[in-house]
């Protein structure tokens, strides 16, 4: 549950009034996937720890094995034969030995003379000590997208009272959204609206807006790090009393440049503009900038 206390600006012909309104309402999320504390972002969070768990437990395992087979295949003095080792575990009476060898060449793997078969001994088991990691980034990525993928539905109400003869908004609302993809999102909300006149009759009506939001390019995963392209599509429906409905379409394409900087371009068309009975279109262009990623790339 969230609650809205704020001003707005008011518009005289619209409002009757250009003293700013008071605004009050509260959101209210029953269903809310995409909360860590919901019962899919527990089991999301507990899907990363036993991951990155096991990811910490394997690398001193595996190091073990790199250093056993460089030591039975390179020791005593460092020049490697070119063959497999079938077994790995060091003889008990080559324990001292082992030791002595692995402090001797402790930083100065570069001067050990490795042949083709202990290097590609060396790969495989790297190749299968790096399951754990690969998993784990595995792991992450799936709990992200169920997440983000999570169902949203929320009922609000707001409130724009404004004083002495100025109009009063009522607007009770809701709202679902749902990662269709791990990549496309779509949102609809529907709304009724009252506007209170104190000197005129007063108009009800409504609304319904969805949305779909795309992108096109995956994700680097570096929140420092240029974003992906984004394509959205948006429509929505305006009815009220004593006015002709309203119809309007957006499609937006936002482009990454560098991060932090985004080149937006959208297109917009509406049937009619707000007390004007004409058609509108028209595109924009501009830049977004955030400063705080934008930083990141001055830093040492």
């Amino acid at each position: 549950m969230s609650i809205t206390v704020g001003t707005v600006v008011s518009d005289k012909p619209t409002d009757n009034t250009d003293k700013p309104g008071t605004v009050l309402g509260f959101k209210w999320t029953p269903i809310n996937q995409r909360d860590l504390y919901s019962k899919t972002g527990k089991k999301a969070i507990q899907d990363v720890r036993d991951a990155l768990r096991n990811e910490a437990n394997s690398f001193p395992g595996l190091l073990q094995k790199v250093q056993q087979l460089i030591f039975l295949s390179c020791a005593p003095d460092g020049v490697c034969r070119n063959i497999r080792q079938d077994v790995l575990d060091i003889p008990s009476d080559k324990i001292s030995a082992f030791g002595e060898f692995v402090a001797k060449y402790q930083g100065k793997v570069s001067t050990i003379q490795f042949s083709k078969a202990v290097l590609d001994q060396i790969d495989d088991l790297v190749r299968v000590g790096l399951a754990p990691s690969l998993n784990y980034q595995e792991t992450v990525n799936r709990a992200y997208d169920n997440i983000h993928g999570g169902r949203q539905f929320a009922l609000s109400y707001q409130v724009i009272k404004r004083v002495a003869n100025g109009n009063d908004n009522h607007r009770a609302e809701l709202i679902y959204d749902n990662g269709i993809t791990d990549s496309i999102t779509w949102t609809v909300n529907g709304s009724a609206d009252y506007i209170d006149r104190k000197l005129a009759k007063s108009s009800i009506g409504g609304r319904l807006a969805t949305e779909f939001k795309g992108r096109l390019t995956s994700d680097s995963g570096d929140p420092f790090g240029k974003g992906p392209i984004w394509l959205s599509f948006s429509g929505e429906a305006k009815w009220l009393t004593k006015t002709r409905p309203q119809y309007s379409f957006q499609a937006s394409l936002t482009i990454p440049i560098q991060t932090g900087v985004d080149f937006p371009i959208v297109y917009r068309w509406a049937n009619r503009q707000d007390l004007i009975d004409q058609t509108r279109s028209e595109v924009r262009m501009g830049l977004n900038v955030d400063l705080g990623r934008l930083a990141q790339l001055f830093r040492p």
